[in-house]
């Protein structure tokens, strides 16, 4: 669990993910405000996936899983689906995109139902 709000600069949001990715038996990565907010998206996906760039994670093989809504959301969603990142707005709840982060944990480590 980490707290990004503040609307943090891409250098933070980069370092957080790094700091996050790089503890010891972290399988996946889900990315999630609770309500729409002045959170800027697309500065959060620029930090995030360049963490996951350089750390060489690949999405389709690491769970990664956003649900985000706020200020360039459009940039933001178009920034992750790039990446390869499955990307919510602000359409979906927290716990219909948390359900998916379990799906996808599920695919990737075949874990039983």
């Amino acid at each position: 669990y980490s707290e990004t709000g503040g609307n943090p600069p891409e250098e933070k949001v980069y370092g957080l993910t790094k700091g996050i990715l790089s503890k010891k038996g972290v399988k996946g990565l889900f990315v999630a405000h609770n309500i729409t907010n002045n959170t800027q998206i697309d500065v959060m996906a620029r930090g995030i996936v360049k963490a996951l760039q350089e750390m060489g994670i690949d999405p389709k093989t690491f769970p990664v899983v956003v649900r985000e809504a706020g200020v360039n959301d459009a940039e933001g969603k178009a920034i992750f689906e790039a990446a390869g990142i499955t990307y919510f707005g602000e359409e979906v709840t927290i716990e219909q995109a948390a359900k998916k982060m379990i799906e996808r944990m599920k695919e990737v480590y075949s874990c039983p139902s």
